[in-house]
């Protein structure tokens, strides 16, 4: 209903003030989930901070052969030698849901 078709009489005051009240429920629920995601994004970032200066020096290592070999060997060497290693690691994803939200 727009504002013009609305009557001000007792019956529209409370129904207008049941919608209030379920509104003010709906954003009190959103803003508590909004907290609670952002938590979350928060402790993952940090999750993966650790696990990058974890992971950092060792890669870095692993960059530094790689540019040594491809100097020695050229770009089609190393890309050989690459696609002959059969062996990979192994990588796990694990799926989250946070209220519902993957």
């Amino acid at each position: 209903m727009s504002e013009r078709e609305l009557r001000p009489t007792k019956l529209n005051l409370i129904m207008a003030r049941r919608r209030l009240a379920v509104a003010d429920k709906i954003l009190r629920l959103l803003r508590n989930k909004r907290e609670v995601l952002l938590s979350t994004i928060f402790r993952e970032i940090k999750r993966a901070e650790a696990l990058s200066t974890e992971v950092g020096p060792a890669w870095a290592a692993v960059l530094a052969g790689y540019r040594r070999v491809s100097s020695l060997m050229g770009v089609r060497g190393t890309d050989a030698l690459t696609l002959s290693v059969t062996r990979s690691p192994k990588v796990r994803v694990v799926r989250r849901l946070v209220f519902g939200i993957p």
